[in-house]
Parts: C-alpha cells; sequence; structure tokens
C-alpha cells in the first residue's frame, strides 16, 4: 500500500522523467518531443505529457513547435557546466 505523502501527479512523474532523459543525453538536441508518441511510450494520456512539456519549455530545456511537439534545445558548454553543477549541489 502506498502512505498518503507517496503520491505524485501524473505530470510531475513525467516531467522528471524527461527532464532526466534530456539531461543525461538520452534525448539529444534536436529530438523531437511529439504529445502522442511520449503519451504512449510513457503510458500515459496526453494531458500530463502537455503539462511536463509546458514545465521543461518555462525551464529552458525545450523549445516550443506549433501544435502537439517540441524540441529539446541545443545546450551551450557554459550550460551543460551549469546545469552539472545545479545537479551536484
Amino acid at each position: 500500500m502506498t502512505e498518503p505523502g507517496d503520491f505524485m501527479p501524473e505530470s510531475e512523474r513525467v516531467t522528471r522523467q524527461l527532464r532526466d532523459e534530456i539531461l543525461d543525453g538520452v534525448r539529444g538536441p534536436g529530438s523531437r518531443l511529439v504529445e502522442r508518441e511520449l503519451a504512449e511510450a510513457l503510458g500515459v494520456s496526453r494531458l500530463p505529457v502537455r503539462e511536463a512539456l509546458k514545465t521543461l519549455v518555462s525551464e529552458g530545456l525545450v523549445t516550443p513547435r506549433p501544435r502537439t511537439w517540441a524540441v529539446v534545445r541545443e545546450f551551450t558548454a557554459s550550460d551543460v557546466a551549469d546545469l552539472d553543477e545545479v545537479r551536484s549541489a
């Protein structure tokens, strides 16, 4: 049984997974993130994926594209150094 404090909204779980995949290089710069495909692969509806993409756009990790997809942005050496610093903190 799960504890009351263990609940995590699907959108947060999807956001964490996509963020980790981007930062770990699993989804490289220029990779297309299509709502429908992500929802199917992650076993969720499109709504949590849409919310996750909005969060990742606000964090500067992806660039929105028309309709229902986004693209992983290119990172400079400075960006990577900053990300490493934040992750090690």
